[in-house]
This record gives C-alpha cells, structure tokens and sequence, in this order.
C-alpha cells in the first residue's frame, strides 16, 4: 500500500509540472521534460517497489538482513550454517506456530521456479484450518539444493517446534518420503490426491481411447476410469483394495499402455503452488529472494488470516466448512418429522440423564446404527465414518437435536482470530477471541 501510495504521489507531482511548463501560445512544447512516457513511470515504479523490500545490494546480504528483521518481529528462523553456498532457510510468524503445534495432519508442497535464483526450490507446509477448513500456510523453507539435506533439516526444525504430525501428504517423490519417514518415524505418509490425480487424467487421454469408437464415447469411458481409480484410492479395507484392484485391471487388461504404467508407477514402487504463482507472483518467473520472502510475510499471510478471519465471523461468501454443515443439516431435516422416532433411540443413566443416542443408518439398505455419545447435554462423538475422519457435525446429529432440542450438535474447538496491524513494512499479529469480535 506505501509502495502505491508514493507511487501515485510521484504520478501526480510529474503531470501536474507537465501542466505548468508545456508551452507557448501554439501549444509547443519548450523542452523535452513535459513528455511523460510510460518507460519513465516503469523506471520510477521499479525504483520504489525495490526499495521496499532489498535491505543491500548484495541479494545474500539483503537476503540475510531480511531474516534477522523476521526474527526481530517474533518469527522463528532457521538458518543453514552453510547459509553463503547452499542459500537453506526457513521460518514461521507466530500465530502460524501455534498452528503447527495445534494440528496433526499436514501436506508438505515443492514449489519450483519462484525466484530468478536458479535451481530454487520454495518448500510450502500448508495445513487445513481448524476454524474454516481451507488451507493455511504455516512454515516456509527455500534452498537451492535439490539433495534430501534441506528437507531433513527443514522438518527436523519443525519438529523442534512443536510440530508432531500423524498424516502428511507429499508430492510424487521418493526424497520426500523417505526424509518424512527419517525425521518422523511413526507418521503415516501420503501422496497428494491432487498431483496424482492430474497425473492420471493425462495418462487415461493419451492411453484409454478406442480406435473405432466416437468422441463422446471415448470420453465417457475415461470418465469411467477415473471414477474407478477414486474409488480403489478411497478403499480403507486391505482386502477389499485388493479386490478392487484385480477388478479394475482385469477389466482394462486390453489398454496395456496404461495397465503397464500403472503398475510401474504406482504398484512398484492446484494446490498452493499454483495458487502462489498465479496470484502473489503474476506467473513471472524473475524475482529477488528478498521480494519472495516480503511477498510471504507481507502479502500471503495477512491475506490467508483476513480470509479466515471472514469465513470465522460468516460475512461474505460461505467457506467449505459452513457448506458442508449446512448440507448435513440439510440431509436430516429430509428425515420426516413423524419417522424420527423410528430413527432415533436413547440410553439413560442411573439418574435418568440422556447419555447416548443410536441412530440407524440413513441409508435404507443398510443396517448401520451409530452410536452418538452425549456428555452435559452435548453431542461430543459419533461412530459414523464421517465424524471420525472430518471431526465436525456429522447428519446424524442434527437429527437427534430435532428428537430433543436440549441436546446441542458438537461444537468443533476454534482458534482465535487475529487482528492485523501494519507497522512499517512487517505484519504483527495479535491474538483476540472470538467472542469479544463478535
């Protein structure tokens, strides 16, 4: 916003001297300085915007003054000692801290071609907000070299921080698992859905299409394909991946392109990335360390703690955590009235006080009942898969609130919001609670 503000500022000073020294009576001009061209503006522009964020001449030099302003104003910085030839670093504000100690599933982002340093590398770990759902960024590490080293040292200072994850989710890379492994060794490591799934879509263009057969047909079998390849991802059973997995390659055995880059790729063996290129670094390859690094501190997280800041107090547009409650609600409230007693049954203390409630599968082909334990008349868990996984409202809840209004649905624990307040160049964030913004 400086940047801009003196920007226009000097905008304003050259039109309005354009204005008092353009000219005679036939509107000649008298000297070259009237003309304005756009290259000057540029020049002066880029004049400013680098000042704003290079602290030296020398990039490493800026680079390293830069990470000692951020650990002045509370952030946590890890330095390589070999800082001057391997260019390591990393580093968390506060408030992304207390988020790394906090949550227990993590995704752990590669992103390349952020700077005009070469082979630089900007490793993101990004988390799901407990408040909103939508993913946060809460450490940040760049290095050049491509080597397991920078990874291990990166998740080997988190880890000192606090952060002690049960899932992590990774790109398509063998350096990345077995470094994850190393550092924690009882976490459960993961490819990213996302990247895979990009992966296979192009493989089932190139590789599933039938010669004689049309355009649309064509498509509706790849569509096909993908949806069988979510389903075998989404099978929690050993024995039923197992099933599943001879099904699906018994019934595209005559593909055997794919069959066999499937097996090579995954049986032997868009994201934050995209949306950091695309919107904080306009798709332009050629940036200063520094600018990266005052676009992260400067740009990213204020913007990522205003939004959930927004999605926690429900103004504006609805994030996925309030659309899915409102779809769970939705589906219970499709049970009728008069057939909730057939749904709904209670179990008592020895004072007569509610305790539990079982609730029969939805699903009429089922036989499910899910048990929904109830301390100081609130819902606290459920048995259904949903709750387990998501640790939100499931549908059954809403029901058995409409059974006993005294009986309140699970409430999910928040983290406090934060307000945002611009001192010179750096963001400070202070903590406030919920209760007292609303």
């Amino acid at each position: 916003m400086a940047v801009c503000l003196e920007f226009n500022s000097t905008l304003i000073s050259l039109n309005q001297r354009s204005e008092d020294t353009f000219i005679d009576k036939n509107l000649k001009p008298l000297y070259r300085d009237p003309f304005i061209h756009n290259d000057k503006i540029y020049n002066i522009y880029k004049t400013i915007e680098l000042g704003s964020y290079s602290l030296n001449k020398n990039p490493i030099l800026s680079t390293e003054l830069r990470l000692k302003k951020l650990e002045n104003d509370g952030y946590a910085i890890y330095q390589n000692p070999n800082f001057f030839s391997v260019y390591t670093f990393a580093f968390l504000s506060r408030y992304q801290l207390s988020l790394l100690k906090l949550c227990k599933n993590f995704s752990l982002d590669a992103t390349h071609g952020v700077t005009g340093i070469e082979k630089g590398i900007l490793y993101t770990v990004v988390v799901r907000h407990p408040n909103t759902e939508t993913c946060f960024p809460v450490a940040y590490c760049f290095t050049t070299d491509h080597s397991s080293e920078p990874i291990i040292e990166f998740l080997t200072f988190l880890r000192i921080n606090g952060m002690n994850p049960n899932k992590i989710t990774i790109d398509v890379s063998k350096t990345e698992l077995l470094t994850t492994e190393m550092v924690f060794s009882s976490v459960c490591v993961q490819w990213c859905l996302f990247h895979v799934g990009r992966t296979w879509i192009q493989r089932i263009r190139e590789h599933i299409v039938r010669q004689r057969s049309s355009t649309m047909d064509n498509k509706t079998l790849q569509n096909q394909v993908m949806k069988d390849l979510k389903a075998l991802v989404h099978s929690e059973i050993p024995i039923l991946f197992s099933q599943i997995l001879t099904a699906f390659l018994l019934k595209y055995s005559e593909f055997t392109s794919f069959t066999q880059y499937f097996k090579r790729n995954y049986l032997d063996n868009n994201c934050w990335h995209n949306q950091l290129k695309m919107i904080y670094l306009k798709r332009k390859p050629n940036r200063h360390l520094n600018r990266l690094i005052f676009i992260l501190t400067n740009d990213v997280d204020p913007e990522f703690v205003n939004n959930i800041n927004r999605l926690t107090l429900r103004i504006g547009r609805m994030g996925p955590k309030e659309r899915e409650k409102i779809k769970r609600r939705g589906l219970a409230e499709e049970i009728p009235d008069e057939l909730i007693e057939e749904y709904v049954s209670k179990e008592y203390d020895e004072s007569m006080n509610v305790i539990a409630m079982r609730v029969k599968s939805f699903d009429s082909t089922s036989n499910s009942v899910y048990k929904i334990t109830i301390v100081d008349n609130m819902m606290i868990n459920c048995e259904c898969k949903y709750f387990a996984f998501r640790k939100n409202a499931c549908k059954h809840m809403p029901l058995c609130h409409r059974h006993n209004i005294n009986i309140q649905t699970y409430q999910p624990p928040t983290q406090p919001l934060l307000l945002l307040e611009q001192s010179n160049e750096n963001s400070h964030f202070e903590e406030n609670k919920i209760e007292e913004q609303q």
